[in-house]
């Protein structure tokens, strides 16, 4: 048997291995930064009190300016609500809006059933349930809600019916 005297040469250089480990490692660097995913933004109109309102369009007869101020109806206290609080608990804050689209949903089917709804968030409730909530009525075809923050604690009403005073 013949023994190899002489070692065979490598056909690559050592550096050339990890030089092509490099783009590689930058690669997965890159990767979250190119392939991020899609962000949405959500436009919502703040409306004002009522007085405040009134105010506003008094200084507005008065220059001349034809626009109007978006309120909060001053009819509140003499709708029937059917309220749902999210209290900060994120399970309990599913279920409730879970409660409230398939409410809204029912509402649509079954005229008799249709109701305002009121969402309360209690002091606990953190900011990804109003943005929850707020993103649950375009999905829902939802067009008439009003946050409310002039309160200790923010209201979302959704307002489903047409005022029809009792009197």
């Amino acid at each position: 048997m013949l023994r190899r005297t002489r070692l065979r040469r490598l056909s690559l250089p050592v550096g050339w291995l990890t030089l092509s480990v490099l783009p590689l490692l930058a690669l997965q660097r890159l990767v979250p930064v190119l392939f991020r995913p899609s962000r949405h933004a959500m436009q919502v109109s703040m409306p004002i009190p009522w007085p405040v309102a009134q105010a506003r369009l008094r200084e507005q007869q008065a220059a001349d300016l034809p626009v109007r101020p978006f309120t909060i109806p001053p009819d509140l206290e003499r709708r029937r609500w059917f309220s749902y609080t999210l209290i900060g608990n994120v399970r309990h804050d599913a279920a409730m809006l879970r409660a409230v689209a398939e409410r809204l949903r029912r509402g649509r089917t079954h005229p008799a059933e249709r109701t305002d709804v009121c969402i309360r968030f209690a002091s606990g409730a953190r900011y990804a349930s109003l943005v929850a909530a707020l993103d649950l009525m375009p999905q829902l075809n939802q067009a008439k809600y009003a946050l409310d923050l002039y309160r200790p604690e923010p209201v979302l009403y959704v307002f489903v019916t047409p005022f029809r005073p009792w009197w």
